[in-house]
């Protein structure tokens, strides 16, 4: 008998051509890099009252450069979508902006403030011990956000935390739900790519250069999130 491969909704929140080439890039770099057979169909947020989540078996939910705090004609339909992949109990996985919103749909818009100032470089992650953390040995990330969770939802812990911004990651309690604030995705060329991006459009001053190796393994929290479907 053949087993199915297991098909991944990626809903892609970027705008900006650019942004959301490089984040979808990177999904088929891991994919392709760690021999995975997983079809993984991409959709743009503003489409996603098109998929179903019958269709599907997880959802991974990207970063973006709009405001977490802007409600977008597409954030209800996300959220709906959301709830659909939690009542299967498929996983979720939200990546920076994609944390902050599943923080906003089990909590509240009061739940996400703006920085006092904007975490943008490579930072240490501070983990506590997770499945999606699994194989991870560096804890060096590339981090790029201007708003925060700053308070846990009451479903959820907290996993992580870094010196500027105290939640990091967060799981739901029971339901195969995650959300990351830093970024597994990208390596050293993506990252430089955003933060050139970031230079040109919020005039930041770029982060010193880090060696490739450092953080060479830190797309296995994707592996991690995939073997768990």
């Amino acid at each position: 008998m053949i087993i199915p491969s297991k098909k991944i909704l990626v809903i892609n929140c970027f705008t900006d051509s650019q942004l959301a080439y490089s984040f979808e890039d990177s999904i088929h770099n891991i994919i392709k890099k760690e021999k995975l057979n997983i079809p993984t169909s991409f959709v743009k947020a503003m489409n996603s009252h098109t998929v179903s989540s019958g269709n599907f078996d997880a959802l991974i939910i990207s970063g973006s450069e709009q405001n977490i705090i802007d409600n977008h004609p597409w954030f209800e339909s996300l959220e709906q979508l959301i709830a659909s992949f939690d009542k299967q109990s498929k996983p979720v996985l939200g990546i920076c902006f994609g944390h902050q919103f599943l923080a906003k749909v089990y909590g509240d818009d009061n739940i996400i403030t703006r920085m006092t100032k904007a975490e943008i470089g490579w930072n240490k992650i501070k983990m506590k011990e997770d499945i999606l953390f699994h194989g991870i040995t560096s804890h060096m990330f590339m981090t790029s956000h201007f708003f925060e969770v700053d308070k846990v939802p009451e479903d959820f812990i907290s996993l992580a935390s870094s010196d500027q911004c105290s939640i990091q990651a967060i799981r739901h309690k029971t339901n195969p739900i995650w959300g990351i604030q830093f970024h597994p995705e990208y390596n050293l060329e993506k990252a430089v790519e955003i933060f050139n991006f970031l230079k040109q459009h919020y005039s930041i001053n770029l982060p010193e250069l880090i060696q490739a190796k450092t953080i060479q393994h830190n797309h296995k929290i994707l592996t991690n999130f995939f073997n768990i479907i």
